[in-house]
């Protein structure tokens, strides 16, 4: 009751810090249906490129990622694929708050230029999480839960880990609306995305480094694809830039080792968007779920800011 208690205060709270956010400044011109029909193509494109870089990668030599003290002890939470799920809903709710057409237009090409980076990440950096699931995580044919981690598990054999794309593409998304004009919905898209970030850890799909690294992409996509001195290049341009600057951050992260941390620092709080810094500072007061994820969190940012 205490716990359920808890997790109502906290919603009530999240309400209320995204309700104190601006209200939108940007026009509503574009229909819904032709955004929805762009945003089904974009996921549709997501989903293909996903699935081909899985095949591509599974009989290649694992990259030695290696666990923490903290993932070893995080439960695999079965339920907690509905949040990992929500990926969809999330993408769904974007395409309805971004009404400005030529804004969501923006947005769908840096998402599809995302993917073209995280996949060829996820290529550099091949690697299965260590988790068995037919020995964790038997399914069965009738359970809607099974039924979701069957079409996970039909997409990808667990080895397109870094960065996380769930993490990459959503947190992209809220920092374009957040900083795009759309206040609210970004507020309530980022601290969404910090949840289905967490959930990539209890349904055991993603090391840590695999979360922050896609914060960093996110971040390098947003400035690469939003700030004014780049709307007059060219697209193959721009995606090269970014991922030539993120690479050595990204291989400091794929090669981090709690026993043997390295002795200088990155300060990767400095490189990731102040605004998901911020959310993830006040996670756990704004969680009304598994408090698991606000532990999670937490955990993250301090892997931030240590490096």
């Amino acid at each position: 009751m205490a716990l359920s208690i808890a997790k109502l205060r906290n919603a009530v709270r999240a309400v209320r810090w995204i309700s104190q956010a601006p209200a939108c400044s940007l026009s509503a011109n574009s229909s819904f249906i032709a955004r929805f029909k762009t945003g089904v193509a974009v996921s549709l494109d997501y989903i293909n490129s996903y699935r081909h870089s899985s095949q591509a990668t599974e009989n290649l030599p694992d990259y030695p990622f290696k666990l923490n003290d903290f993932e070893r002890q995080v439960p695999f939470v079965k339920k907690s694929i509905w949040m990992y799920m929500s990926l969809y809903p999330y993408f769904s709710a974007a395409v309805y708050f971004i009404k400005d057409g030529a804004y969501f237009n923006r947005v769908a090409l840096a998402m599809r230029s995302l993917s073209d980076i995280n996949n060829q990440f996820f290529r550099e950096f091949s690697g299965h999480y260590p988790f068995d699931r037919l020995k964790e995580n038997p399914l069965s044919n009738w359970r809607l839960k099974d039924l979701l981690f069957k079409y996970v598990y039909s997409n990808d054999t667990g080895n397109n880990l870094f960065p996380s794309q769930h993490v990459s593409s959503t947190v992209l998304i809220a920092l374009a609306l957040h900083h795009g004009g759309y206040h609210r919905s970004g507020r309530a898209l980022l601290l969404w995305s910090l949840m289905i970030a967490a959930s990539t850890q209890t349904t055991k799909q993603h090391f840590q480094v695999d979360i922050i690294a896609a914060l960093l992409l996110a971040t390098k996509t947003y400035q690469g694809f939003f700030l004014k001195e780049n709307e007059d290049r060219q697209i193959e341009e721009i995606k090269t830039e970014i991922a030539a600057k993120a690479r050595p951050y990204l291989i400091n992260l794929a090669n981090y080792d709690e026993a043997n941390p390295p002795g200088y620092k990155q300060f990767l709080a400095r490189r990731i968007d102040p605004a998901i810094i911020a959310v993830m500072e006040e996670f756990g007061e704004l969680n009304p779920f598994n408090p698991v994820y606000s532990e999670i969190i937490s955990r993250t940012l301090e892997m931030v800011t240590r490096l």
